[in-house]
């Protein structure tokens, strides 16, 4: 279910971290585990993640000084905060902060999970590269690649171009019109706006594309 999800992971304690990490590996994640709240902000800076889970204590920066320090240039990516303690304080700070969420160790696989399809939720709303079709199958506008079951598929040009339109607006009727002033200035036939829509579905999760008879198409995304 979080395949293609890259999560930096940053715990102390070796026994909690190995735990941790199993977990995650369960659900399928890519992890990138280190110790400190230091490497752990050079390894975002490396690696862009799309989760970050870091425990409070930590030696150079704890959690919440790494979330205040990535927070300055990245409002975006999402994180989790863990610690031994409920601590109103940290509490406080964490919502300042646009936390997902506070959890206390040590922290059952079921509310992994939900942090983790929060954060998915969240990332399939805001304004990021990876734009979710479902669950685990996604495009990702910077860097034009379509993946479905963790895999590249490819588009051709008016593939492309036809796909990037419909993602643009979910939900949206893109009008025929529209579709031919986008990609057949010239003028089209019925019979390409076919193909392409065929050959376009037979790339994508079922479903996505939707037909409005005499309107045009639309992208259905699953929640």
């Amino acid at each position: 279910m979080f395949r293609n999800i890259k999560i930096l992971y940053a715990e102390a304690e070796t026994f909690i971290r190995e735990n941790m990490i199993e977990l995650l590996e369960f659900l399928s994640v890519n992890v990138i585990a280190v110790d400190n709240g230091n490497e752990a902000y050079i390894k975002y800076k490396k690696e862009k993640p799309d989760i970050i889970i870091a425990d409070i204590e930590m030696e150079g920066l704890n959690g919440l000084e790494l979330t205040e320090l990535i927070r300055k240039t990245d409002k975006k990516v999402q994180i989790i905060i863990t610690t031994a303690y409920t601590n109103t304080e940290y509490l406080l700070k964490a919502v300042e902060l646009n936390i997902v969420k506070y959890l206390v160790k040590p922290v059952p696989l079921l509310e992994i999970e939900k942090a983790l399809n929060i954060c998915i939720s969240n990332m399939i709303k805001e304004d990021n590269p990876k734009k979710f079709l479902n669950d685990k199958d996604y495009y990702d506008t910077k860097l034009n690649r379509l993946i479905i079951n963790d895999e590249e598929v490819y588009l051709d040009y008016n593939e492309k171009i036809f796909f990037e339109l419909l993602l643009k607006t979910p939900g949206r009727v893109i009008s025929y019109d529209e579709l031919e002033n986008t990609i057949w200035q010239d003028g089209m036939s019925n019979s390409a706006v076919r193909s392409l829509v065929f050959n376009l579905r037979k790339k994508l999760p079922e479903g996505c594309i939707k037909n409005i008879s005499k309107l045009g198409y639309k992208l259905i995304l699953k929640e």
